[in-house]
């Protein structure tokens, strides 16, 4: 059971991302033509957008973008993100540089869809940890039925220490 549910989390978060860097690419295109966008533009964004896609999830995969839940999104998970998109930015134009010699595309396009692909994919995760970082707080009222919560020491300032500390 316990794996359905991973593999529906794994789903939702990917589908996200498809969103996400869809929307991005898609912008950058607007927002570098003053949000004026010929047929032939439109017929070259449908045209590379799966190879942009595939490219950008095969290194969200690489740099283990997937690996947790967004409730907690840590500062390293911000930073594979900046790699990750950073690493496809570079494959993305270097695939078009050696077999089109960027003929046709704009080069801001790409630099303008890097930033918009950071802030997206970033700004989603960092969203959703604030709100379950609000949510708890807002709806964890202490009762006076319930028992008052102890403290807890945990020694050890390795990697399992935080593990554990997170787990509680």
């Amino acid at each position: 059971m316990n794996g359905i549910r991973l593999y529906r989390n794994l789903l939702v978060i990917l589908f996200f991302d498809i969103v996400s860097i869809c929307f991005s690419y898609f912008s950058s295109y607007l927002v570098r033509f003053d949000f004026r966008l010929s047929p032939a533009q439109y017929d070259l964004i449908l045209k590379t957008l799966p190879m942009v896609l595939s490219v950008k999830i095969l290194f969200f995969f690489l740099f283990n973008l997937y690996r947790g839940m967004w409730r907690f999104t840590s500062i390293r998970d911000v930073m594979n993100i900046f790699t990750a998109s950073v690493v496809s930015f570079c494959f993305i134009v270097g695939t078009l540089l050696i077999y089109n010699r960027f003929v046709g595309f704009s080069r801001s396009v790409f630099i303008i869809d890097l930033c918009f692909t950071i802030l997206t994919i970033a700004g989603s995760r960092l969203m959703v940890r604030m709100f379950y970082e609000y949510y708890d707080n807002l709806f964890s009222k202490e009762d006076e039925d319930e028992p008052r919560a102890k403290r807890l020491l945990i020694i050890g300032a390795g990697a399992m220490g935080e593990k554990i500390f997170r787990l509680i």
